[in-house]
């Protein structure tokens, strides 16, 4: 019985260090990423109709869900890649807009000696990886 019980107790100190040293992103962070990527949407939109670009103050990010959230690697740099989603709400000459469940995918890079995160995008032909910086809050 004693036997079992070190086993066992062995065994649930393995899986809470496991545990303990998966990758998080910080919240503000990840709020951060999924705002730039709308910034940039927002962007090519506004040029087709000629439209305002709304600066990254405007956008407002809540209520973020991730559903997935699995470890890879991103130029021989560790990474995440991230599925979920969050309300957007735009603040807009006056307005706002609000919408709820937006779906996002993004995947982010840490930064050697795990310095901070980047975004990172695929390339257009898809060769290679472009990051963009994320500033701690």
């Amino acid at each position: 019985m004693k036997r079992i019980r070190a086993v066992l107790l062995i065994l649930l100190t393995g899986v809470l260090v496991a545990c303990s040293s998966v990758m998080s992103v910080p919240q503000p962070l990840l709020k951060q990423a999924i705002a730039l990527e709308v910034q940039q949407t927002q962007q090519v939109l506004s040029r087709q109709l000629r439209l305002p670009v709304p600066r990254l103050e405007q956008i407002e990010i809540q209520q973020v869900e991730i559903d997935l959230q699995e470890p890879i690697a991103l130029q021989q740099q560790p990474g995440l890649h991230i599925r979920g989603t969050y309300d957007l709400t735009l603040h807009l000459q006056g307005h706002q807009t609000t919408q709820t469940g937006n779906p996002f995918e993004i995947y982010l890079q840490q930064q050697p000696n795990r310095q901070g995160w980047k975004l990172a995008e695929k390339s257009i032909d898809g060769s290679n990886w472009l990051t963009t910086a994320l500033s701690p809050s």
